[in-house]
């Protein structure tokens, strides 16, 4: 049975990982509009956030409201997190480059 120091020492010990846990760095883009595609949600975009030591990440973005689309990365490193660039899927299985506006860039 642990003794009820050991209780608090764990928890001491715990607590600055749990406020260490960083929120997900955002980008809101707005990409061109595509005519092929009925509805935004249908939309396969995909979009790069490049992480402080350099390494990039592919990630799905998702309609988040009217023209706006974003993507979320979990942060594993401390630093400066920058938006790449953004693809999106085509009807031949292969994506396509797309020049987008960045409306928000993510608080850091």
């Amino acid at each position: 049975m642990l003794s009820r120091g050991f209780i608090v020492l764990g928890a001491f010990l715990l607590a600055p990982l749990a406020r260490a846990a960083a929120r997900p760095v955002e980008f809101d883009f707005v990409p061109p509009p595509n005519p092929s595609v009925s509805s935004p949600f249908a939309r396969e975009l995909w979009a790069e956030v490049v992480t402080p030591s350099g390494r990039t990440l592919d990630l799905p973005a998702y309609c988040a409201g009217a023209d706006v689309f974003a993507v979320r990365a979990r942060p594993d490193e401390r630093g400066d997190y920058r938006f790449g660039r953004v693809t999106e899927g085509t009807a031949a299985g292969g994506r396509a480059s797309l020049g987008v506006r960045l409306v928000s860039p993510a608080d850091i």
